[in-house]
């Protein structure tokens, strides 16, 4: 009865309105496509992975330590959220309403310690510098909802809360006239129409409190509920496609939400927003089956937009780990072409950047005027296949430093995971007579927090081939049974860290060779040219890390392997130069050509620095690094991170 009333006040308010206060600033005429500056805006979050931001915290860490303070001293510095409430909104207020660089801004509520109680400020810095809120004006909100595995009961009133804030927020605007400020949720993981269809249940709840709320206190009457209540409904779910199937699918769920929307809204809205994974799907598959899925996507989405012709869809892309983020500053018009007809999101490591403004302005053109080339089912498929060489490369060299990432991507907890995800980095550090550690988790290590592993049966499960399905389920059982627990999170900053430091570990370019032969071999030289601009852009942005020092990587490999005999080392560096001079057959010209050979030298020679500290080394081999230690190396990874050849973390 109450959904029938609430479509009953949609239908009314849409052909008669609601005088609830004039408008506070004049009402653009509506129209169909999204305005010029909005069809590629950038989204803003903000979470402590910027180089910045592990420089300052690293200070703060010294710092006590030089004071002799105490371990639980330490223990809370390290479990305190650097990006609080306050340090968040300056950051947005900086960035986004001063200096423009981001036109919208991603509240994000997913493993957050984060109050909802920030909701209202941020909109109303907005206003204070004179700006509208709300979607298609000056700025634009979107929150990001708590996860599918946050459950607990505190988890569900945090939720509850989240609602109830953008609730009373949006009644404030309404009542004065003004449209909604936030009209769009994420939901992340998303793959099911029943997840978005429960966020409109679950908010229209909220509002329907908040609304009686403002009746009983005398500020509507209740002649103006239903057409209040219609007004404060209008908001949009916005999915977020994080795996290889839902975003290759993501056209199916897209199309399901669509069809709800109108149903539910009595009409169908004028955009839809589509948030594509860039760093979990390239950890996941590696980047080049990645940006193979994402073509799909884009072509799916754009052969889906000929049925919702009132519709505009907009594909918003997360820059993704390492590559893509540093190589779209390093390169903008080249990830402008590799991101045709995407927009795309500004995050922390960008906003480091000196060329942070090239970047958004190419990443707008290629939003805007770049006409991705359309593939029909047959290059699609063909498409999925060919990712299957690249995501097995990915795989077995993942495997192969598997223990060693998660190692690596640890060195950083104490940074990194301040005031990200529901972790507590504090699990990572032991007192022990009296001492702190750093544990180095062992492979049989059972996590006590959350982690992250590849994922290949998604993609699996796209294909049609009998063989590249069989091959990608061995790969996905050896995953299950080898990749270490723990509390590492091999994507984004840690698998950029891992990849950076090692050489090895979830690299972008090292086997990269080996795996182009491998696609030549089953998909015919024409399929692998149409990936070479991709190869091109991800040795340019990351080739620096090879070398033709067999030294060094006889170091890297017998550090990050060390089960390995020398013997078993030595052929391990043949097959690395090998790797190298099959890619330089495929680009044709070597890697020096393509790289900065200054920064190359520089980051050998930092290189060679941290593998050579016998701490680094003994904590890559299974001991617990001493806390004071972990200082002393840590500095010594940031030297190499301070690589402009490294850009920013991603």
């Amino acid at each position: 009865m109450a959904a029938l009333a609430l479509a009953l006040a949609f239908a009314l308010l849409a052909t008669a309105g609601v005088a609830l206060g004039a408008p506070t600033h004049s009402a653009p005429r509506r129209a169909r496509r999204l305005p010029r500056r909005f069809a590629s805006t950038t989204v803003l979050t903000e979470h402590p992975s910027s180089l910045r931001l592990m420089r300052v915290q690293l200070r703060q860490l010294r710092r006590l330590m030089r004071a002799r303070a105490g371990n639980a001293t330490l223990l809370g510095a390290i479990a305190k959220p650097l990006m609080g409430a306050d340090k968040q909104l300056a950051e947005f207020e900086h960035h986004a309403v001063s200096k423009g660089h981001a036109t919208a801004k991603m509240i994000d509520f997913e493993g957050k310690p984060i109050s909802p109680a920030v909701i209202p400020r941020y909109v109303a810095a907005v206003e204070k510098a004179g700006l509208r809120a709300g979607w298609g004006k000056d700025r634009m909100f979107y929150v990001r909802l708590t996860g599918e595995k946050e459950r607990s009961p505190a988890d569900r009133a945090r939720r509850a809360e989240i609602y109830r804030h953008v609730a009373e927020t949006n009644l404030v605007r309404v009542m004065r006239g003004d449209a909604l400020p936030i009209d769009r949720f994420i939901v992340a993981e998303a793959d099911k129409l029943a997840q978005l269809v429960r966020v409109h249940r679950e908010y229209e709840r909220a509002i329907s409190k908040a609304v009686d709320g403002a009746i009983a206190a005398g500020k509507l009457t209740r002649r103006q509920r239903f057409a209040v209540m219609a007004k404060l409904a209008r908001v949009q779910v916005v999915p977020l496609l994080e795996s290889a199937k839902p975003v290759v699918d993501g056209d199916k769920l897209v199309a399901d939400y669509l069809s709800y929307h109108r149903q539910h809204f009595g009409r169908a809205p004028g955009q839809m927003v589509v948030m594509v994974a860039g760093s979990d799907l390239n950890r996941e598959i590696g980047p080049l089956a990645a940006h193979l899925a994402r073509s799909v996507m884009v072509s799916r989405m754009r052969a889906l937009q000929s049925r919702f012709r009132g519709v505009q869809i907009v594909p918003w892309l997360g820059g993704g780990s390492g590559p893509m983020r540093s190589g779209t500053g390093r390169f903008p018009e080249m990830a402008a072409k590799l991101y045709s007809g995407m927009s795309f999101t500004v995050q922390p490591d960008h906003l480091d950047q000196p060329n942070l403004d090239a970047t958004v302005r190419a990443m707008r053109r290629s939003a805007l005027a770049s006409k991705p080339r359309p593939l029909g089912a047959d290059a699609q498929r063909g498409a999925l296949a060919l990712s299957t060489s690249f995501a097995d490369a990915h795989a077995r060299t993942s495997l192969q430093y598997a223990l060693s990432t998660v190692r690596l991507a640890n060195l950083l907890a104490p940074l990194k995971q301040r005031g990200r995800k529901s972790t507590s980095s504090t699990q990572l550090v032991v007192e022990r007579d009296g001492k702190l550690y750093l544990r180095s988790v062992q492979a049989s290590g059972e996590g006590v927090g959350y982690g992250r592993k590849l994922d290949l049966a998604g993609l699996g499960d796209l294909l049609t081939r009998g063989d590249d399905k069989a091959l990608l389920s061995r790969r996905q059982r050896a995953i299950a049974a080898l990749w270490p627990q723990g509390l590492a999170d091999p994507r984004a900053i840690s698998g950029a860290f891992a990849r950076y430091v090692s050489g090895q570990s979830l690299t972008t370019v090292h086997g990269l060779g080996a795996a182009l032969a491998h696609a030549e071999k089953r998909h015919g030289l024409a399929a692998v040219r149409e990936m070479l601009p991709m190869v091109r852009f991800l040795v340019k942005n990351d080739g620096f890390v090879l070398t033709r020092d067999r030294e060094l990587v006889r170091t890297r490999i017998a550090a990050l392997r060390p089960h390995l005999g020398k013997g078993q080392v030595d052929r391990q560096v043949r097959l690395y130069m090998q790797d190298i001079a099959t890619l330089e057959r495929y680009l044709g010209t070597s890697i020096e050509s393509l790289v900065d050979k200054k920064l190359q030298r520089r980051y050998q020679r930092d290189s060679r620095a941290l593998f050579s500290d016998p701490r680094f080394i003994d904590y890559l081999r299974g001991k617990d690094l001493p806390l004071d230690a972990w200082s002393d190396v840590t500095k010594k990874v940031m030297r190499l991170l301070g690589n402009p050849g490294w850009n920013r973390i991603g």
